[in-house]
């Protein structure tokens, strides 16, 4: 699958396969968290350039869709999965990493969600460029320690 920033991801078959991307994943966003909190109040595209120096390459992107009362978008979650890589671990019930983002400005959800479904997710085109003037509020990182979901 063809990835943004020209660079690929393999596609998981297996769970070993799969912990070894958890494993170059987890040191890389271990390192880019520690400084989170000097980008609150930043645009977001600065937050993404600095998960790239660190390695970290945020490949898809999920909406959070609002309550009732608002038309906002207000919060989104940053992957760093393939769509494909996503639902396998999904399948095999595997943790993945991602990062929560509020928002302190807005913009209209249904012009989100419609280039959301349009790029199915993928943090690319117009949807990285619609995003990337949005200023942060607060960020959460989930960093699993480990592979496997607990049953």
């Amino acid at each position: 699958m063809q990835l943004g920033y020209a660079q690929t991801q393999p596609t998981v078959r297996t769970i070993e396969e799969y912990r070894v991307l958890f494993n170059e994943i987890t040191p890389r966003l271990r390192i880019a968290e520690k400084d989170t909190a000097l980008y609150i109040g930043r645009p977001l595209l600065e937050f993404i350039e600095h998960l790239e120096k660190h390695g970290l390459q945020v490949i898809r992107v999920s909406v959070i869709i609002p309550c009732e009362k608002e038309q906002e978008l207000i919060e989104i979650t940053l992957s760093f999965l393939t769509r494909e890589n996503h639902n396998f671990t999904r399948a095999n019930r595997l943790n993945r990493h991602s990062i929560r983002v509020d928002f302190e400005n807005t913009k209209p959800f249904d012009e989100a969600l419609a280039l959301w479904r349009r790029y199915q997710g993928e943090f690319t085109g117009e949807l990285k460029a619609f995003l990337s003037d949005m200023v942060i509020k607060d960020m959460s990182v989930w960093i699993p320690h480990r592979l496997r979901q607990p049953r």
